[in-house]
């Protein structure tokens, strides 16, 4: 209800091919709901207190999250949302099943490769960082039904959370992506 992977004051974890879908039953009941008398048992539990009332896509459990943690290093992960209200799929065509998948927070040293969603908003939330949070729109990588986006690499927390970052450093990208007929490539 609150998150399916929720990694805290975590060490040198390594996490590969990962998959999960949120419930199928929102906006029925929407987090923190039914846990509220629970919430705080676990320190870094979500509390959705940042989500606005009624903002049902919000208030979803999160795929994946990494609170105060280091030397994470994920290798693939399929994070999806098929629903919202009633059993449609209008929402993973618009890419808006609910809000957000992937929450860092005051974490370093990540390493998020293949990173895939349906149906989210927000891919990647960095949270606790200056950086904005990755959105699906700009990542989307299929041309029809289910519309699904990809980050290929997220390294921007892969080094300590106060290193500055400047144009000209260099990503390893895997030899194979240049071979791929009507490759595009972008940086932020």
């Amino acid at each position: 209800m609150l998150y399916q992977y929720e990694l805290h004051k975590a060490k040198n974890v390594y996490m590969g091919m990962i998959q999960t879908e949120s419930p199928y039953y929102y906006p029925q009941v929407q987090a923190p709901a039914p846990f509220n008398d629970a919430l705080g048992v676990f320190n870094a539990d979500p509390d959705f207190t940042n989500c606005q009332n009624g903002d049902g896509k919000c208030t979803e459990s999160w795929a994946l999250r990494i609170v105060s943690s280091d030397s994470i290093f994920v290798a693939g992960a399929g994070l999806y949302a098929w629903f919202y209200d009633k059993y449609s799929q209008a929402c993973v065509d618009t890419q808006n099943c609910q809000r957000s998948m992937v929450s860092t927070y005051l974490s370093s040293h990540l390493w998020l490769y293949n990173i895939i969603t349906i149906g989210a908003v927000e891919m990647l939330s960095p949270y606790g960082t200056d950086y904005t949070p990755a959105l699906a729109t700009d990542n989307t990588d299929s041309t029809g039904h289910p519309y699904w986006s990809i980050i290929n690499a997220w390294l921007l927390q892969s080094s300590e959370l106060d290193q500055s970052y400047s144009a000209g450093q260099t990503v390893a990208v895997a030899s194979w992506v240049w071979d791929v007929p009507s490759l595009t490539v972008s940086c932020w």
